[in-house]
């Protein structure tokens, strides 16, 4: 199956590409029912106004008054021998546990407010995302980038850092 665009510059010039085209079994005449558009552009109307960004999109709010608890989660992986011994379900951990769908091992209370600190003791960077609630990246090695300071559900933690989120669970 093909995918073609379709993109129409400023001065109408037309600019076209069908992947099929660059597929091993192509079929010389162009078989339309295999194929579909999946977009175009077109600049013919495209504003040349400049327009400005501002210096700061939004402003990151200081965490609420009450921490109700500062939990630590510890992201550890197996290496050498222990790494061979454990198979591929056991090697990475969090607070020493493999994840296993049917335990709960944190519960939080509804409307609170928390400080999870997350530390990556393995040589690997590691994303650790949390379901059900977004947080706010308050601390990193480095500080928190810009693209970092909106609110998130996934964190990628680099080897021997330590990061630290804000929980506002609903």
């Amino acid at each position: 199956m093909g995918m073609m665009m379709k993109m129409i510059g400023m001065n109408g010039d037309q600019h076209q590409h069908d992947d099929s085209d660059t597929e091993a079994n192509h079929d010389d005449e162009h078989d339309s029912q295999n194929s579909f558009s999946i977009f175009q552009i077109d600049a013919r109307s495209a504003s040349t106004k400049k327009v400005s960004i501002p210096d700061k999109l939004v402003d990151f709010e200081a965490p609420p008054q009450e921490i109700v608890r500062r939990r630590v989660m510890k992201l550890e992986m197996k290496m050498g021998p222990e790494m061979m011994m454990s198979g591929p379900e056991g090697n990475l951990t969090i607070n020493g546990k493999t994840m296993e769908m049917s335990r709960i091992d944190e519960t939080v209370q509804s409307g609170s407010s928390e400080i999870w600190v997350i530390e990556n003791h393995s040589m690997y960077s590691h994303p650790f995302h949390i379901h059900n609630v977004q947080f706010k990246i308050i601390k990193r090695e480095g500080g928190v980038s810009g693209h970092e300071t909106g609110y998130k559900d996934i964190v990628l933690v680099h080897p021997n850092e330590p990061v630290e989120v804000l929980m506002i669970f609903p």
